[in-house]
């Protein structure tokens, strides 16, 4: 009898492991990543989220760190700095414990980025030493001088241009030993060359630029060389040698043009439009400005419309993967419900056939036999009982997990409610934008058609409207609504710290821990970059920073 209740026991849970042993596989591969990760990244995003989750179904772990490292890497580039050190983390583990150092060594690199462009300085040089030391150990020189590059461009983020200066050379010499490193040798030449020109060394800057832009012409690198060819006119206008600056940057314009590179094309005009202006011919400066502010509209609604396309696709992702996990659960809850009564079944059948087997033995047993046939079906009772508040122990834990993921589900919601009124508020500022430009072309075309002697007092007034739409209190409400939400009690922090701050160096310190680049900081304030300088530098003295502190690593601790 108690074979065939074993048997029976051992029958259910070969069906149950069947069961779950039972996994769908995906046929996707990493190639079809590669092909859409520049021009789409939303469906590359998708695409290696699937791979990673059957991954993870099959227990591959090497795949799965692999597509999380392409997660990390595709992240990256649409700026969501926080997840892509999530899969980072996720696969560095993976390949420490399975001893792919290669992949390991470039997982680390990856980190370092992207730890530094979040302003997490000290984590990213962490990354970055231990990169360097799996590939001191494997010996790659060509590797070491590449990420002797990056190590120089951290330390000139951190503000020590010297030895951002030392790194950039090193990498330099150790790439120019290698005759099969001529396209990382180019990005070092162009760091180098940047960081000469925040020294004010135009001349050396340029040389730099020249080096890198020869390179990229060598490997038909279009976007490069546009950018060397802007970095040249710079080094040019900067010195006031107004024609030389044209001629490279007109270049850059007609190359960006050829191949339709948006971005690059309206980084031309922008240029050109400041060549204009210092040659006091307002009329063409005006005209490259107007293409700049088109073009600036056109590819903030594309970047909006990939942007929002990639929430869509995240949120998706997520929804899909949360009810999966729901359904998985139900599944095992309906197994382990139907096996449990199964079993139940069994023993009550099982202590029934041996209870009948007693009672028809009873003539022929003593009473000794009796009671103990007795004692073993309340021990049996006994048991019963306790299983059956197992049971019921079981069911209050699931239900708690389930209240869990509804109070889950409930923040998720609350996410993307607030992200869609981030994207609304900036709709409603794209609209507002487009109105003033419309507003400026009637403009445009009232200084074509007036008399040249008034042109000039028109575009004046032109540049004031420009300023002051710059500069409108209405932008910046909107925008201290979504700093706000972003970023808490920051504006109450300062000025609890230092009351005598004024609102228009507040909203220099909301720029500032967003991390933008000076020219940006300066083009949405409506003053120059010099004067932007000397506001950074009257904000340094009010915030009682010594010469040595950084100001945006202080911001960003408040």
């Amino acid at each position: 009898m108690m074979r065939i209740i074993l048997l029976l026991w051992c029958l259910c849970f070969k069906v149950v492991f069947h069961l779950h042993a039972q996994n769908g596989s995906g046929n996707i591969d990493f190639e079809d990543v590669l092909v859409y990760k520049t021009s789409r990244p939303d469906t590359a995003f998708y695409l290696a989220k699937s791979i990673y989750l059957n991954a993870k179904k099959q227990g591959d772990q090497l795949r799965s760190a692999n597509a999380a490292l392409e997660l990390g890497e595709i992240l990256f580039y649409l700026a969501d700095f926080d997840n892509s050190n999530s899969y980072l983390i996720e696969a560095i583990e993976t390949f420490s414990g399975e001893g792919e150092q290669k992949k390991l060594a470039e997982s680390y690199t990856w980190q370092g980025t992207v730890t530094q462009y979040a302003r997490q300085y000290s984590l990213a040089f962490d990354s970055y030493q231990n990169a360097l030391e799996i590939y001191i150990h494997s010996g790659d020189s060509v590797k070491i001088g590449e990420l002797y590059g990056w190590m120089g461009h951290y330390y000139e983020k951190t503000g020590i241009p010297d030895t951002a200066l030392l790194f950039q050379h090193l990498a330099r010499n150790i790439l120019q030993q290698k005759g099969n490193s001529k396209l990382p040798l180019a990005r070092i030449f162009d760091n180098l060359g940047s960081i000469h020109e925040d020294r004010g060394n135009y001349d050396s800057a340029r040389y730099y630029f020249i080096k890198a832009l020869e390179i990229n012409r060598s490997h038909d690198e279009v976007n490069n060389q546009i950018v060397n060819l802007n970095n040249i006119g710079d080094t040019y206008r900067k010195k006031g040698q107004f024609f030389e600056a044209l001629h490279y940057t007109d270049s850059a314009l007609k190359l960006a043009e050829s191949y339709n590179l948006e971005y690059q094309i309206r980084s031309a005009h922008r240029d050109l439009s400041k060549i204009y202006f210092e040659l006091n011919d307002y009329e063409k400066a005006f005209q490259n400005l107007e293409t700049t502010y088109n073009l600036y509209t056109e590819i903030l609604n594309e970047e909006n419309t990939r942007r929002i396309a990639l929430l869509q696709t995240i949120y998706e992702t997520e929804r899909k993967e949360n009810q999966i996990a729901l359904l998985e659960k139900d599944k095992r809850l309906n197994r382990i419900f139907r096996y449990g009564m199964l079993g139940i079944f069994i023993l009550i059948f099982s202590g029934a056939i041996l209870v009948i087997r007693n009672q028809r033995m009873k003539v022929n047993q003593n009473k000794k036999i009796l009671e103990q046939k007795t004692q073993l079906f309340k021990n049996q009772e006994e048991l019963n009982k306790l299983e059956l508040k197992n049971s019921l122990l079981k069911e209050e834990k699931l239900k708690a997990e389930l209240e869990n993921q509804k109070l889950k589900e409930g923040e998720l919601r609350q996410n993307i409610v607030l992200k869609s009124q981030l994207i609304t508020s900036h709709t409603l500022q794209i609209i507002r934008k487009n109105n003033f430009l419309e507003s400026l072309k009637c403009d445009l075309q009232k200084i074509k058609k007036s008399e040249k002697k008034d042109r000039i007092r028109l575009a004046n007034q032109l540049v004031k409207s420009i300023d002051h739409d710059m500069t409108k209190d209405e932008n910046w409400e909107d925008f201290n609504i979504i700093f706000g939400q972003v970023h808490k009690d920051f504006f109450s922090k300062i000025k609890g710290s230092f009351p005598e701050i004024t609102p228009s160096e507040l909203r220099l310190c909301s720029l500032l821990k967003l991390n933008l680049h000076s020219q940006e900081i300066a083009t949405i304030l409506g003053v120059s970059v010099d004067s932007l300088r000397i506001a950074r530098y009257r904000l340094r003295k009010k915030l009682q920073l010594d010469k040595n502190d950084n100001l945006i690593g202080y911001l960003m601790n408040f």
